[in-house]
């Protein structure tokens, strides 16, 4: 609907019962009037003069693609947030900070960012439990404060071919999966070594890494010698542990 600017309601006007809504290349719209008061599900995408949003108090998953920087100014209206997922978004960076109205979210994932250079150290909120960073392929490191995030159990890293290697996480005592692919560039471990409560490891299609890693006194053997499970290149390895384990 190329042509729609604004979809009004009457005054006051409330969808008492939509719970999931989805807005998809309205190249004019601008806003929304209506109230949405069980709304739980809400994806907007290539919207490009979009302008806000208003309070929904019930929104629980937020989808946001291809859409300018009016997102930024719309947090207020997100307190009982969840799940949010940007993507396709134009800058280099992002803000310095979500707001501590975010405490609620849990899933964050950042994709098909093209122009992303960096991630501010103190952008995510320290709440979240699943963090997804994939297609990114201007990203050249993860925050540096990711080690403060302690309620972080599953970490995602998929085709960033910039990023180089991971920041400390020897402290995230709840993470317990930790998946990286499609990183081209991407060649060691944290120096202080992966957290003791990871069970799952999994390194696919990271050459330089795996190169190194073929090397039978490779500092990152090592590094992952707790882990339970550990798929490299889509192949077990037969970790220290895991020998140590059967043989008794």
């Amino acid at each position: 609907m190329a042509n729609v600017e604004t979809w009004i309601g009457e005054e006051n006007c409330e969808l008492s019962h939509l719970s999931e809504l989805v807005l998809k290349d309205c190249a004019n719209l601008q806003r929304l009037t209506h109230n949405f008061p069980l709304l739980t599900s809400l994806t907007i995408e290539n919207l490009p003069a979009f302008v806000g949003l208003r309070r929904y108090p019930s929104l629980k998953y937020l989808k946001v693609v291809a859409c300018t920087n009016w997102i930024w100014g719309s947090w207020r209206c997100l307190s009982s947030l969840v799940s949010l997922t940007l993507s396709q978004l134009p800058s280099k960076t992002l803000p310095a900070r979500l707001p501590k109205i975010l405490d609620s979210l849990r899933n964050l994932e950042i994709s098909h960012c093209e122009n992303l250079t960096m991630l501010p150290d103190d952008l995510i909120p320290s709440s979240i439990t699943s963090l997804c960073i994939k297609q990114c392929p201007m990203l050249r490191e993860l925050p540096k404060g990711l080690e403060t995030f302690k309620a972080l159990e599953d970490l995602e890293i998929q085709d960033c071919k910039n990023l180089q290697f991971l920041p400390e996480l020897k402290n995230l005592q709840s993470l317990t999966r930790l998946e990286i692919s499609g990183c081209h560039s991407f060649v060691f471990f944290p120096i202080e070594g992966l957290p003791d409560a990871l069970h799952f490891l999994s390194i696919n299609d990271c050459p330089l890494f795996s190169k190194q890693f073929e090397h039978f006194l490779s500092p990152d053997r090592i590094k992952i010698k707790h882990v339970f499970s550990v798929w490299i290149d889509q192949k077990l390895f037969s970790s220290c542990r895991a020998q140590g384990e059967s043989s008794t």
